[in-house]
């Protein structure tokens, strides 16, 4: 998995043009709403969106409250598409960056959402680290992604490393014991659909 984060960023890069098309909106934006709709909006809310892409997720729930977004990504390509779609909202700051490396202080947000993403990064659990540093105490991470638990959804995980490359997928279990390790508290899971899962955890 040395080259994966690479390879990502290549993927990400050549795909960028066309990655507002209809049908990538369409199934996006559908999933994404699920996540915006397990935030707790409050007034001058922080929020980090992990691996945000064009701003798909960003969209859904840029128009909330008063909420201060930031989203961070692998891709220079995706970073610019992003950055050119939010230039007039000085509530959207969109940041290039690695999910294993955030380039963000100690108890930063009071949400953390990685949506479609969580599979590309080289190191699952340093990414969690690096989220769990950078939530506020009682912080919340939400993180959605393909699941690997039955037949249906492994298939779909075998069509990802196709299309993709070879990537991670965890299943419900391993998810959950991913953000034990790190340290997240109030630990939830819920299915999305017939191939995603729901993973959401609590900063101590």
């Amino acid at each position: 998995m040395e080259n994966l984060e690479e390879n990502s960023k290549k993927e990400f890069n050549s795909w960028a043009k066309t990655y507002d098309n209809f049908f990538n909106h369409l199934f996006f934006s559908h999933s994404n709403k699920k996540v915006s709709n397990l935030i707790s909006f409050s007034k001058n809310s922080s929020i980090l969106d992990v691996g945000s892409g064009t701003g798909i997720l960003i969209e859904q729930i840029v128009s909330k409250k008063n909420l201060k977004i930031y989203g961070l990504d692998l891709s220079p390509e995706m970073v610019k598409i992003s950055k050119e779609k939010f230039r007039k909202n000085k509530n959207v700051i969109i940041t290039l960056g690695s999910a294993v490396k955030i380039p963000f202080k100690n108890n930063s947000f009071d949400y953390v959402t990685c949506s479609h993403s969580f599979h590309h990064h080289p190191s699952s659990l340093q990414s969690l680290k690096e989220m769990y540093r950078v939530l506020k105490s009682h912080g919340k991470i939400i993180i959605l992604d393909a699941s690997k638990d039955g037949i249906i959804q492994k298939l779909f995980c075998k069509i990802i490393d196709i299309i993709e490359g070879k990537v991670l997928h965890y299943s419900k279990n391993e998810m959950k014991n991913l953000f034990k390790k790190v340290g997240f508290n109030n630990i939830n899971q819920q299915n999305f659909g017939l191939l995603h899962l729901i993973t959401i955890g609590e900063k101590k």
